[in-house]
């Protein structure tokens, strides 16, 4: 009788050690644990989204010239390219058929100065992309060495080569850690022959 009692009993206790749940101890642990990984992983998250949003634009502007160019050829006409930074997240890129140049700042599309070629609107445009001062995502417009607010240039019909054999580079860069030297830098070069590349701040061309 003593005997089935205990066997009785044991089941029972066990039952209820193992139905106990996580203690306040236990769950401040995990939640350390989880802040910290967060913590870790938000500014690599940013990093990531910066780099992308800075090759994307790189990109963009490549792209752009590239279609210029060809536009020219294409057209059989001069191809005239506005270039302006107003700021580091305020700039733009724009193209209009012709030797007039347009203003890519312009957002009418009925305005004589709207940047289109044939009716269809030519321009990269960015403006507040991000807040944060450190990360300068175009840095400077240089036209042959000399930083330029605003300058325009030309493609010729004939060889597609930029008329007046400027070498450009638009120059963007990122330092996502304040006051530190960590940077991810590209520059988008084109040459007097309308040759259009990506480059690293090493010189290694990505494009």
């Amino acid at each position: 009788m003593g005997i089935s009692d205990r066997k009785g009993v044991l089941p029972t206790t066990l039952n209820l050690k193992q139905a106990r749940g996580f203690t306040i101890i236990e769950l401040m642990i995990v939640l350390v644990i989880v802040a910290i990984g967060v913590a870790l992983a938000v500014p690599t998250f940013r990093s990531i989204t910066e780099k992308r949003q800075l090759t994307s634009a790189a990109e963009n502007v490549a792209a752009f010239m590239s279609f210029a160019q060809s536009a020219a050829v294409k057209y059989d006409r001069d191809v005239i390219v506005n270039m302006q930074r107003a700021d580091f997240d305020t700039w733009c890129v724009g193209a209009t058929l012709g030797s007039t140049a347009c203003d890519c700042t312009e957002d009418d599309t009925t305005a004589a100065n709207f940047c289109d070629i044939d009716g269809v609107p030519r321009r990269v445009h960015h403006a507040g992309v991000i807040s944060n001062a450190n990360y300068q995502l175009l840095q400077s417009i240089q036209v042959n060495g000399t930083p330029s607010a605003s300058s325009n240039v030309i493609f010729d019909p004939v060889r597609g080569t930029l008329l007046n054999l400027e070498v450009i580079s638009f120059q963007m860069h990122t330092n996502t850690d304040s006051g530190s030297d960590k940077e991810y830098q590209l520059n988008v070069n084109v040459l007097p022959t309308g040759s259009v590349s990506i480059c690293t701040a090493t010189g290694r061309k990505l494009l």
